[in-house]
């Protein structure tokens, strides 16, 4: 007959109340085995002379992206994804034509990818043929319409008083907004467009009846 006793085990308990540690999971970055970072595509291709754009560069292995060169122009990082095939940056400023993006981390330096810089043109000259109607009430609150050309993002002013804009025609061509109030005892005012391109003055202006 034996005689059995439990006896306390440090080790077995210690071991119990330890919590286990997980492994932390590292997200896979994909690439070519045996090569560098691979550059793919540029989203958009094109953009301003002016820089400043956002472009994200479409890859393999491009995480840990320490530089973009537009040409042997830094561009500005402003983000990447842990996967390595995304990389977003902001173009440096560059003259018209086409340069050539590559991406570097410590692995190595892509493949150039092709990016072209754009001039744009400027914004057209506004021009003003009409308004409808040409009158309303001193009161305000009459709903126009301004005829022309280049009307796109403009702002109208009756006289010195801003009128409120409701919007333009993708075409430029129909300018619509609502009156301010005018003169004490009505009278004709000048109407004036204003745009990125410049001014226009409605012929015979609108009058305040």
């Amino acid at each position: 007959m034996c005689t059995c006793t439990n006896q306390p085990n440090p080790q077995a308990a210690q071991a119990l109340l330890s919590t286990p540690q997980l492994p932390q999971l590292q997200p896979p970055q994909i690439s070519f085995p045996g090569f560098g970072p691979v550059l793919i595509a540029l989203l958009p291709n094109s953009g301003p002379v002016d820089g400043g754009n956002t472009v994200t560069l479409f890859g393999l292995g491009l995480a840990g992206t320490t530089s973009v060169l537009f040409g042997d122009q830094e561009a500005t990082i402003v983000g990447q994804d842990p996967f390595g095939l995304t990389v977003t940056v902001q173009p440096p400023p560059q003259d018209p034509g086409p340069v050539q993006v590559t991406a570097t981390n410590a692995v190595g330096t892509t493949n150039p990818v092709t990016y072209v810089y754009v001039e744009q043109a400027p914004p057209p000259e506004p021009q003003a043929t009409a308004i409808i109607p040409i009158s309303g009430p001193s009161a305000g609150g009459t709903l126009f319409t301004i005829i022309g050309s280049g009307l796109q993002n403009g702002s109208v002013t009756f006289g010195d008083t801003s009128a409120t804009v409701l919007g333009a025609d993708p075409s430029g061509t129909f300018l619509f907004g609502i009156t301010p109030a005018g003169p004490d005892g009505g009278g004709n005012v000048p109407v004036e467009v204003t745009t990125p391109g410049g001014s226009a003055d409605v012929p015979g202006g609108f009058t305040y009846l």
